[in-house]
């Protein structure tokens, strides 16, 4: 009852010890004991380098004597007290590679090495320490040693999956050594191609995106092309640079629904006659990811978008526009869903007219004396026609005769004397490919 809770030598408070007086009732008579009961709390816990430990590794090695640390005992529930008083227990000792010296330093015997194949792994070490007091006694105490070699290291990657298009120095995930003892270094001997790199012990992605790389193909991480990707890490000694062990690792690039590209459409332009419900052209494009469907559509009120054909849904022959500008959008069914949008622009055909009219030049050919047969211009078909830059489909009954490409001249024509219009002239050479040679053939047709 009431204990008391005070350091002997000057009466201030502890916690580790406590004095309590002990009372006796019996038969309603109650009797104090002379001497009170004294209850000391202990938390003995040994440190290496002034460190709370149960166990350290140390390294596999065939040098003898090597000092692995200071070694000490202190009282927890003493406010972390220093027991001076330690030792190897000796009935033990004998059969570890290890010694105490000076009553602290823990350390390899000079007479052995810890790289003999015949001692264990394992060491549990059996420590004898002295508490402190008038009611001092002996308290046994352990930690354990791990023998570790250096090369029996192992490498983790935290992440290993990555998303397919992911810009250059996204991080994949943190390489973490386990199972080893010292310091160690680590290098990226296969990076793919160039597709990953080392910031320390963080894996990057290395290579830019490169704009249209998914026309030819040339995307990285690109999950349609590779949905695995490995790469392999060494791992070093800082101070010699010895390689311990080559490891690989398996990237997983990641799918993501990518947006459609490189819209296109088979036909720009339309007549201005063009009627409504007329096909002005087919529209395609591309998309990496597979099994999905693409729409289109487009804003523009002129035109109609039905499956993937652009048509004409208004006359045009109320627009004096020549070129019209229409913004195509093709969507897939991924999920989320995307898009990509290409502006065209629809170029606005005159009506074809009939030529207005057709004439020639006399289609005269001198026959010179002695000569050969050379091809020859013999005279012009004069065309005129409203449409400008017209082309025409000239044919002969006899195969010498040939039209050459016309010469246009775009000039006001006085039609039947009432009316002038703006017409194109075209000016068609006509050749013969092989006139005659002699005097008597003075006279021939060509229809």
């Amino acid at each position: 009852i009431n204990p008391r809770l005070f350091d002997d030598d000057n009466n201030t408070p502890v916690e580790h010890l406590i004095i309590n007086t002990l009372i006796l009732t019996s038969n309603d008579k109650t009797m104090t004991f002379p001497k009170p009961l004294r209850i000391k709390i202990e938390n003995i816990t040994l440190t290496i380098n002034d460190t709370l430990t149960l166990s350290i590794d140390v390294e596999k090695s065939n040098i003898s004597g090597i000092e692995i640390g200071k070694l000490q005992a202190i009282d927890l529930a003493a406010g972390g007290e220093i027991l001076q008083n330690i030792a190897l227990n000796p009935s033990s000792y004998p059969l570890f590679p290890f010694e105490l010296v000076n009553l602290t330093t823990f350390k390899v015997r000079d007479d052995m090495s810890l790289s003999l194949s015949s001692l264990p792994s394992i060491f549990n070490i059996s420590v004898l320490v002295t508490t402190l007091g008038e009611d001092s006694r002996i308290v046994e105490k352990y930690f354990i040693i791990n023998i570790k070699d250096k090369r029996n290291v192992s490498l983790i990657l935290s992440n290993n999956k990555i998303q397919e298009n992911s810009p250059e120095n996204t991080s994949v995930g943190y390489f973490i050594l386990q199972d080893g003892i010292g310091n160690y270094t680590i290098d990226l001997i296969d990076d793919a191609n160039g597709y990953f790199k080392l910031n320390d012990m963080n894996l990057l992605t290395a290579q830019k995106i490169v704009v249209n790389c998914r026309l030819n193909h040339t995307c990285q991480l690109n999950h349609e092309i590779e949905s695995t990707i490995n790469i392999t890490v060494a791992i070093l000694d800082p101070l010699t640079n010895e390689t311990y062990r080559h490891i690989r690792f398996l990237i997983q690039i990641e799918d993501e629904n990518e947006p459609p590209y490189n819209i296109t459409l088979s036909l720009t332009s339309v007549s201005k006659d063009a009627e409504i419900g007329d096909i002005v052209g087919v529209i395609n494009a591309m998309d990496d990811d597979i099994n999905q469907t693409l729409t289109y559509t487009t804003t523009n009120p002129l035109f109609d978008i039905i499956d993937n054909q652009l048509i004409l849904s208004s006359k045009l022959d109320q627009d004096s526009r020549n070129s019209i500008p229409i913004y195509i959008r093709a969507t897939d069914d991924g999920q989320p869903s995307r898009f990509t949008e290409q502006l065209f622009f629809i170029n606005v055909t005159s009506i074809n007219q009939q030529p207005l009219e057709v004439s020639s030049t006399p289609m005269v050919y001198y026959i010179p004396k002695d000569s050969n047969s050379i091809p020859t211009i013999i005279g012009q078909l004069i065309i005129v026609d409203p449409d400008e830059n017209e082309s025409f489909n000239i044919t002969f009954n006899n195969s010498n005769y040939q039209a050459i490409i016309p010469q246009t001249n775009a000039v006001p024509v006085l039609l039947n004397n009432v009316s002038a219009i703006y017409a194109q002239i075209y000016n068609i050479n006509i050749m013969d490919l092989n006139p005659p040679t002699e005097q008597n053939d003075t006279d021939y047709y060509v229809n």
